[in-house]
């Protein structure tokens, strides 16, 4: 089973809710793309995930607070 992870500070972030839960593939048991949980994984994976999804793997095809999408692609500076 996958670790359970959630952000207890509240961010506005495509990818996190309001109550901190967090879309991040490897933190799913079964996944489409095959990058889901897996034994092999360790607690340097879910950090180097958690760290791309600050800095560069913000998902706007798929986000899981819609809102936030919105407003970053709306007022995104270029």
């Amino acid at each position: 089973m996958p670790p359970k992870v959630r952000c207890l500070t509240r961010i506005w972030h495509p990818n996190i809710t309001e109550n901190g839960e967090i879309c991040l593939s490897l933190l799913r048991e079964h996944s489409i793309d095959g990058t889901g949980w897996a034994p092999t994984r360790t607690l340097k994976d879910v950090v180097w995930g958690l760290n791309s999804l600050f800095t560069d793997l913000l998902n706007f095809d798929d986000p899981l607070n819609i809102d936030a999408a919105e407003h970053h692609l709306r007022d995104k500076v270029v």
